[in-house]
């Protein structure tokens, strides 16, 4: 399953968007890794990910269907 994001800005209503814009491909049979400080929004950015927290703005596509 193809993963990818356009656009994504994630965080939290009423909040400043934690991470804007990001676009990006994630393949199936590769290994990634997420880093970066505490407090960047990598929990965040995994969670609307998955679908736990509503992106503020963007698209998450996985194999060609928007979520």
């Amino acid at each position: 399953m193809l993963l990818t994001t356009q656009e994504l800005s994630v965080g939290y209503p009423k909040n400043p968007a934690i991470l804007e814009k990001v676009n990006m491909a994630i393949e199936p049979s590769k290994m990634y890794a997420l880093l970066g400080p505490n407090g960047s929004g990598k929990s965040t950015f995994i969670r609307t990910l998955s679908g736990l927290v509503t992106p503020l703005a963007g698209k998450i596509i996985l194999d060609q269907s928007i979520k």
